[in-house]
């Protein structure tokens, strides 16, 4: 039992009242129970979500939901088991924390709770120094390798039968294809050689990799980098996987670390900045349970990664490129990007996702500093370390995070604001120092930087004016309309590197200013580089579009900025060979890895689609292995065939296709998933179908992925409607989803220009082969990852319905591609609607559905 006196209120009946309909009730003897007296002082309610509705002063009780809110804690036990927890849980605070509780719940009994639990407290830290106090940092202390006789034995022993799986997983179950697996990757790690493995859903590839990564690094002393498409699936490895290998015997030194982008993580400036601000101003602001949440989770957090925490609060204290001071920052020793930054370069195994990796990569072939690093150190990156081994898993989204990564676009109107911007704190810089030197100097500058601004803004005018008449998507330029873009960007460039060097100059000058005179203008100084930074990101990528021209494809199109449809021209690879010669060249171990790497081809092996995006030689070796999954017996697929074809733009095929949706939730009821190809499909089936007695979730622009899955998980009988972000990376196991249905093939459009350029590119002959070789390919491996997110356990049943009937059509040249590419077992059947909808209502009462 805790300090307070918990006694239940016997006589609640007599004290309160709950209105229903208009009329006042007695409490019944159920929600008695659930209330809790605290010393005389307050009421503690434990799930009070109906509290407008009782006659008491809200001040005056512990909102339950409050405590479970900021402390991210749901404890378990009966009501005063519970309080006892939380006690115990705020007492882990510093006792200096009273002092602002009140600042962001403001006065009332839930406040006072917290208060009394904070004051028995023995962290008597000031509460400011406590925030991230907690991160994870690797020691400097250098490790003795481990020492294994044979790396694959030693695998073999994890592996095997009755290996050591067996006693640390509750029920494990030998899979052979995860043993295949592995042996392969000690292969591929043993003769320094690289490979392409495609190990099917439920293989349990991410095991098979991270065990011989953790034996070959701690023994040999060398880095593996491990790169995955999310940063929910670092997370993954690192919550889940990490944790089982740490069990196994010599690797509980084994160190790892996960490295994200910097927006990632946590800036404490921001946070301060901000507490100062509102504090002074508007205090107000401050009450919200989001503010305190926020404030415990840097108490507590060993990463301080935000994607720890769900409030929308948290963008305001994201780290960024732009405003980040690095090594001046007051909080430098414990800012979690920099924190995150040492550990990898401490670890054996890093963990990280594409867009990271390629940008690291991008980042070492453009640094102009590396022209100057000894041999030694050149493959030193600016994020990662100098590593041995690369796993890519999900590697069929490598090309596209590899483009993503090696693409660069300039926004005109953006970087007249940004320059608008920069003269604007130049000239105010200039006013403050203009004392300190001579007036014609003061002048000349002023001069120097008005001509400039002049011909930037004529010259990026010509550009907007020239191309901004297009009116369809996407348009790629002509030999003579590139050659005529480029020497006017060639001219952008060079008055932006005026521009640069000019402020960087006027920065030198008041860093100056300051020394001697007073830090008061500190935050000036700080602004001024802020957009310093953004014009250098800028001119990064005018750089970029003129100097990869030749192997890149230029082109143009309109963002959608504040209502209005700004110019943007853009820059792509079309082919990765020449890029991937250069990208981490001395890593001789690079291991692509997914459930999706083959795609049936006569007369190869079924990888020369993979070897062509990934740029890849055709001798680079590939392997397939199985699934563990019996889809005979747990998968039946279903295409529809007598509905109406699909052509771009028919109405009659969304009005069919929604009708048929409806009649498909009729039967199923709960756990379907549809996957959509375009918002506006979706919107169409969602507006048509009759959501009475529905439980309907639509994947929105904007909203979080996560939390549409977690709601969808944590309701009875729900539906799901999903876009392209739907068709890989989630999870839904069991009853959750039962039926998934694909609206349409899973078709890139023909016509965007890095898409119309690779097909071209890969269709030495004519367009139709590159269709075959490329467009096709690309298809089934999206629709084999769609139909991949129907069963993720031994356990699951279910059935997929294509509406599309182009699967299944043979006058089509890539149907037999299609069904020839899915998993053994996996046989489609061509059925009428009528007829689906018959077997669908035989297989709910079998309970398959």
């Amino acid at each position: 039992m805790s300090d307070f006196s918990l006694v239940y209120i016997k006589k609640l009946r007599e004290n309160f009242r709950v209105r229903e309909n208009g009329k006042k009730r007695d409490l019944s003897r159920e929600k008695l129970e659930n209330y809790v007296k605290l010393e005389n002082k307050f009421f503690f309610f434990e799930n009070f979500s109906d509290s407008e509705e009782l006659s008491v002063d809200s001040n005056k009780y512990v909102q339950e939901k409050v405590l479970k809110e900021i402390l991210d804690y749901s404890p378990r036990g009966n009501i005063e088991e519970r309080i006892d927890k939380y006690i115990l849980r705020l007492k882990k605070y510093p006792v200096s924390l009273q002092s602002v509780v009140q600042l962001f719940l403001g006065k009332n009994s839930t406040s006072e709770f917290i208060i009394e639990a904070l004051k028995d407290g023995e962290n008597i830290i000031p509460w400011e120094e406590y925030v991230c106090a907690n991160l994870n940092q690797i020691s400097d202390e250098k490790l003795d390798p481990i020492r294994i006789i044979d790396l694959n034995k030693t695998v073999q022993l994890v592996f095997k039968e009755d290996g050591l799986l067996k006693d640390i997983i509750k029920d494990y179950e030998y899979r052979h294809e995860q043993f295949m697996t592995t042996l392969e990757i000690v292969e591929s790690i043993k003769e320094e050689n690289g490979m392409i493995v495609e190990a099917g859903t439920g293989t349990g590839k991410s095991l098979a990799y991270l065990v011989p990564l953790a034996y070959y690094t701690l023994s040999n002393d060398k880095k593996a980098v491990i790169s995955t498409k999310t940063k929910i699936l670092q997370d993954q490895l690192l919550d889940k996987d990490v944790k089982i290998l740490r069990k196994l015997p010599s690797l509980t030194q084994l160190r790892v670390s996960v490295i994200k982008g910097r927006e990632s993580y946590f800036c404490l400036e921001k946070f301060f900045d901000f507490l100062d601000m509102v504090v002074d101003e508007n205090p107000e602001l401050l009450q919200s349970t989001d503010f305190l949440k926020i404030l415990l989770w840097s108490m507590r957090t060993t990463a301080g990664d935000l994607d720890e925490i769900n409030t929308s609060f948290k963008n305001f204290f994201k780290s960024n490129r732009y405003e980040c001071k690095g090594m001046f920052c007051i909080y430098n020793k414990k800012c979690p990007y920099f924190v995150a930054r040492e550990n990898v370069k401490k670890s054996h195994v890093i963990i990280t996702n594409h867009a990271l990796l390629f940008s690291e990569a991008e980042m070492r072939m453009n640094d102009e500093m590396a022209e100057g690093k000894d041999e030694d150190n050149a493959n030193e990156g600016i994020l990662l370390p100098k590593f041995d081994v690369l796993v890519l898993d999900e590697a069929h989204e490598v090309e596209n995070s590899l483009t993503e990564a090696m693409s660069f676009s300039f926004i005109p109107s953006e970087n007249m604001k940004t320059i608008r911007e920069l003269i604007n704190k130049s000239f105010e810089i200039i006013n403050k120092i203009k004392i300190k030197y001579h007036e014609d100097f003061i002048k000349n500058l002023k001069r120097t930087i008005s001509d400039d601004y002049k011909n930037l803004f004529k010259t990026l005018k010509e550009i907007t004016e020239k191309f901004n008449g297009v009116n369809f998507k996407g348009k790629d330029l002509n030999e003579s309309e590139i050659e005529s873009l480029l020497n006017e960007l060639q001219s952008v460039e060079s008055y932006l590197r005026n521009f640069k060097g000019i402020s960087i100059q006027i920065s030198g000058m008041l860093d100056d200013f300051m020394q001697e005179e007073s830090e008061k203008y500190n935050q000036m100084f700080h602004d001024h580089r802020k957009v310093i930074n953004m014009l250098d990101e800028q001119l990064k990528n005018v750089c970029g579009i003129t100097a990869f021209s030749d192997v890149h494809i230029t082109y143009f199109d309109r963002i959608q900025r504040d209502g209005k449809r700004y110019l943007i021209i853009m820059s792509s690879p079309v082919a990765h060979e020449k890029i991937m010669e250069n990208i981490f060249p001395d890593v001789k171990t690079k291991i692509f890895i997914s459930a999706t790497m083959w795609v049936f081809s006569k007369g190869s092996d079924g990888f020369n689609y993979s070897r062509r995006i990934l740029g890849l030689g055709e001798d680079f070796r590939a392997i397939k292995l199985g699934s563990s999954f019996d889809y005979r017996n747990q998968l039946k697929f279903y295409v529809v065939e007598d509905m109406i074809e699909y052509s771009h733009n028919n109405l009659e095929y969304l009005k069919e296709g929604a009708e048929l949706i409806q009649n498909i939730i009729k039967i199923g009821k709960g756990g379907i998933l549809t996957l959509f190809t375009s918002y506006r499909d979706m919107e169409y089936v969602k507006n048509v179908v009759h959501t009475e007695n529905i439980n309907l979730k639509v994947q929105e622009r904007l909203l979080s992925q996560t939390k549409l899955i977690e709601e969808h998980i944590n309701q009875k009988d729900s539906i799901l409607f999903g876009n392209r972000t739907f068709w890989e990376g989630i999870d839904l196991p069991g009853e959750h989803l039962k039926i998934l249905v694909i609206f349409k093939l899973p078709f890139e459009r023909p016509d965007d220009p890095i898409i119309e350029s690779r097909i071209n590119h890969f269709g030495g002959k004519n367009f139709h082969e590159g269709l075959y070789k490329y467009y096709y390919p690309k298809m089934i491996t999206n629709l084999r990852q769609g139909i991949g997110r129907l069963i993720r356990t031994k356990s699951d049943r279910g059935i997929v319905i294509i509406l599309d009937n182009r699967v299944v059509d043979q006058n089509r040249n890539y149907s037999n591609k299609i069904l020839r590419s899915m998993p053994p077992g996996i046989e489609a059947v061509s059925i009428l609607k009528k007829n689906l909808l018959r077997t669908m209502k035989t297989l709910k009462k079998e309970g398959f559905i």
